[in-house]
């Protein structure tokens, strides 16, 4: 049996998932911690993972210790959208990993009036002002939010840019 690697113990954010694998070679078994068996183990807690690699001949083990701890918002913007009811890429909103509160996202037209409100983080943009899809061009966003409850406000500005 060749060595076997976990990695380092790792800290990830809440709402994340840690794919452990291992490549066991041919004619060997594997056993987790709690008794599975696949080559890949998917970890959604904090907590200690083992895996045992074994055969006739012997035992190899490794372990990793995953902690999982509230990380930032950090929200990443795509930098245009197609609202044209494809399915793909149809609304415009930050890419979030974490929560976020007091939430305001506002996108304006170019005359600096607003055309998209939210108060919201999972909704979306979907291009329309008034109902009717907007010109094909750039829009300014604006999002104002905090990582926590009662915590600093945050800003962060942009363009968007609408294509059919």
């Amino acid at each position: 049996i060749g060595d076997i690697s976990l990695g380092n113990d790792t800290t990830i954010c809440i709402g994340q998932t840690l794919t452990l694998s291992v490549d066991a070679g041919t004619g060997n078994s594997i056993r987790w911690q709690d008794g599975a068996t696949t080559a890949t183990y998917v970890v959604t807690a904090t907590g200690y993972y083992k895996v045992t690699v074994y055969n006739d001949c012997g035992t190899v083990t490794d372990d990793i210790t995953v902690t999982y701890k509230q990380c930032e918002a950090k929200p990443d913007f795509p930098n245009a959208f197609t609202p044209n009811g494809d399915g793909n890429n149809d609304t415009f909103k930050p890419h979030v990993n974490g929560p976020m509160y007091d939430y305001d996202l506002r996108v304006f037209n170019r005359w600096g009036q607003v055309v998209f409100l939210s108060k919201s983080q999972t909704k979306g943009w979907d291009g329309r002002f008034q109902g009717s899809l907007v010109d094909v061009g750039t829009y300014v966003y604006l999002l104002s939010y905090k990582n926590t409850a009662g915590g600093e406000t945050k800003i962060v500005k942009g363009e968007v840019t609408v294509l059919r």
